[in-house]
């Protein structure tokens, strides 16, 4: 009889944590034993648990990164500062996912990408 309990008990945890909701502003990228399977979202949609389907969360909100100052001459050798601030938005979260790299972070998208380390020869 305890082990019927432990059997349910495993089967309700498994059940709970398959299920899985996606804000208006937001989509989920769903790999199926790694590779891509489709998209889901917004609202409620289930996933395999036990490491089956692994879901990476896209925000497809407008976001604003700050560059830094940079300094610079103009032709007429006057020093100027320029400051400046970017925009995007994540249009195909396909893509952003799998093509680009560095665009999500441990599940949700973040600010400004990180940068990757080339070596190109010389």
């Amino acid at each position: 009889m305890p082990i019927l309990f432990v059997i349910i008990a495993v089967l309700l945890g498994a059940l709970i944590s398959s299920i899985r909701i996606a804000k208006e502003y937001e989509r989920g990228v769903l790999f199926r034993l790694g590779r891509f399977s489709g998209i889901r979202g917004p609202g409620l949609y289930f996933v395999f648990p036990f490491g089956i389907d692994h879901v990476v969360t896209v925000e497809l909100r407008i976001r604003t990164v700050s560059a830094e100052q940079q300094e610079t001459i103009t032709r007429d050798s006057v020093t100027i500062k320029v400051n400046a601030v970017l925009w995007y938005k994540i249009v195909d979260p396909e893509k952003a996912v799998i093509a680009v790299g560095g665009c999500v972070r441990g599940g949700v998208s973040t600010g400004p990408y990180e940068p990757t380390q080339h070596h190109r020869p010389a």
